[in-house]
């Protein structure tokens, strides 16, 4: 990430957006390689996954010929069995994958996270400012452990070691019910066709969430370590079309240093530096968000909400609500339209 010699002739808007434009793009990099390794790897436990799905659908319309299609049927099928083996054998190959791609992503984000701290202060601060007269402190590693090494957590090791087991359970549910409730074969196989999916959507938002996250505690750990140049950080969302109303309502809320950014999984928000003796409040969320046209509102928030909020039966500040995660501790959601009118 470049950083250019003088930034004074930009305005605090134009530091905010080279600041947070350059740490997405980074991290937007970096993300785009894992994804990439993770599908090409998935993609090679397709086609005998779906081999034998196709030779379980052939037993299945069999045994509907003939009357006898109960789920105590299915699950004696040798068909059955040797699908379920097969998706755990090669789901338990995959969980070795990604656990080191995630590894291998987190290291890298907590490296790039420490370093880009000092550009957005860099950035946020100009360069005569003065603000690195104290010198910048490389975050404690005791800190980066406890703000960014989220592979290394207990629950995030069992939702490693559990994700073939909970692939199979997937699957089971899925054909077992769909068997109970006398639905047509071809309409299992389109299913199961579908389902083939799925766990690489686990993988993709497990890895890109570690990724966000421990980038982002690095950040905070180095900003926690130069609080003589760093005050605080301020909520910044990317405020387009993808961003959820949460996350509109968040952008430009103040935070101190002991306080971490925790929007929700595969989020995009960025902890911009609060920088001593320089920085100014930027323009809040909701009053970007009014600056919309009323499509644009609509669109983003969904006509319920949207439709509550003009008439004035909900506020800006409850369209965000904390849930809890086994990894990440409290995130921030979008709320529904009940939970915005606090039901």
């Amino acid at each position: 990430m470049a950083i250019p010699g003088d930034l004074t002739h930009l305005n605090q808007a134009d530091r905010v957006l080279r600041a947070r434009d350059g740490w997405r793009r980074e991290l937007a990099d970096q993300e785009r390689e894992t994804a990439q390794r993770l599908l090409a790897a998935y993609e090679r436990t397709v086609p005998e996954m779906q081999r034998r799905m196709d030779s379980l659908i052939a037993e299945i319309q069999r045994l509907e010929a003939a009357g006898d299609a109960t789920t105590q049927r299915v699950r004696e099928l040798n068909a059955y069995q040797k699908m379920m083996e097969r998706v755990d054998y090669e789901m338990t190959e995959f969980q070795r994958i990604l656990s080191d791609e995630m590894s291998t992503a987190s290291d890298s984000a907590i490296e790039a996270g420490s370093r880009i701290a000092q550009d957005m202060v860099e950035i946020m601060g100009g360069s005569t400012t003065g603000v690195f007269l104290g010198g910048w402190n490389e975050p404690d590693p005791a800190a980066i452990r406890t703000l960014a090494d989220y592979l290394s957590r207990e629950a995030m090791q069992d939702k490693l070691s559990s994700f073939s087991e909970n692939a199979v359970l997937s699957l089971e549910d899925l054909i077992l019910t769909h068997v109970a409730q006398g639905k047509n074969p071809r309409e299992l196989a389109r299913r199961l066709s579908q389902w083939t999916n799925t766990p690489y959507y686990w993988s993709e938002n497990m890895a890109r969430t570690v990724q966000v996250y421990s980038y982002r505690g690095a950040t905070h750990a180095s900003y926690l370590a130069n609080e003589h140049v760093v005050q605080g950080w301020v909520w910044s969302a990317a405020c387009d079309r993808r961003t959820c109303i949460s996350c509109w309502n968040m952008h430009g809320q103040e935070f101190s240093n002991q306080e971490i950014l925790n929007d929700h999984h595969k989020g995009r928000c960025t902890p911009l530096p609060m920088v001593r003796n320089v920085y100014r409040s930027i323009t809040s969320g909701e009053e970007r968000f009014r600056q919309l046209s009323a499509a644009e509102q609509r669109q983003i928030m969904g006509p319920g909400l949207y439709d509550a909020w003009r008439r004035d039966d909900v506020q800006f500040r409850d369209f965000t609500r904390t849930y809890r995660d086994d990894v990440y501790g409290t995130m921030r959601r979008a709320a529904t339209l009940n939970e915005a009118r606090g039901r």
